[in-house]
């Protein structure tokens, strides 16, 4: 595995909604089975069973997404059109 970050599976007991992996986390160094990962800025050593490589887009950041100014070229986006269809009448309480 030759990634820049990974993701590390916890190996506790979690309930249904948390997440099984967390990350990314830097790689700090790598051997034949073990890894050394920054994690809450402490360096830790794990073995390479527990991790998962992660892949980070270069253009990525919120900033330059939410900045990102429309073209000329663009085409506008059409209108959503929402068509009701009653499927029973509505009875009207006395």
């Amino acid at each position: 595995m030759s990634s820049t970050h990974v993701f590390l599976r916890e190996d506790r007991r979690r309930g249904a909604l948390q997440p099984a992996y967390s990350g990314p986390h830097k790689v700090i160094q790598r051997n034949d089975k073990v890894f050394k990962i920054a994690v809450k800025g402490k360096e830790v050593t794990v073995s390479l069973d527990r991790l998962k490589p992660a892949y980070i887009l270069a253009d990525s950041s919120p900033t330059k997404q939410l900045n990102k100014k429309p073209t000329v070229n663009e085409p506008p986006t059409p209108p959503q059109i929402i068509k009701t269809t009653p499927y029973r009448q509505a009875s009207q309480i006395p």
